[in-house]
């Protein structure tokens, strides 16, 4: 009645997708996007740091002008935030003979470094669906008051 195909397949009305265990094969192509459903976890730590030389430009900046301050990098990349939610453990590290870089100019001493899952946030503290670019966050003018109870 039906054969076996490593491919989906259809019969009759309906189609029909081989399963391994219960769970449906998935063979790799050799074309095309890479698929998105498994991920290796890193096996080099993310870094946070402050850089301070933005921090002092966005001193003379007005709220709606500032640009965000803290960075990750995550391998070669490097992406900019306003806020960050770590979720897991990490390591707060304070090394002044040894800096992060060598090369920047910024040279942190003190970073954070985590294999966790790192959020990044709006200046309204929403957490973003997926990560763009800081200038198409919203802006601090819309950031809420928050009081102290």
């Amino acid at each position: 009645m039906f054969r076996y195909c490593t491919a989906a397949y259809k019969g009759k009305r309906f189609w029909h997708i081989p399963l391994f265990n219960g769970m449906p094969k998935i063979v790799e192509a050799k074309r095309g996007p890479k698929g998105l459903w498994y991920r290796r976890e890193r096996s080099a730590a993310s870094n946070i740091y402050i850089n301070k030389d933005q921090i002092r430009k966005n001193s003379k900046l007005e709220a709606e002008l500032r640009e965000p301050v803290i960075v990750v990098e995550q391998g070669k990349r490097k992406e900019y935030g306003y806020q960050m939610e770590i979720a897991g453990p990490c390591r707060i590290v304070y090394s002044p003979d040894r800096s992060l870089h060598s090369e920047n100019k910024t040279n942190p001493v003190v970073w954070i470094e985590t294999h966790s899952q790192i959020k990044f946030m709006d200046v309204n503290g929403e957490p973003h669906k997926c990560r763009v670019p800081y200038q198409h966050l919203p802006t601090a003018k819309k950031m809420p008051v928050r009081t102290v109870p």
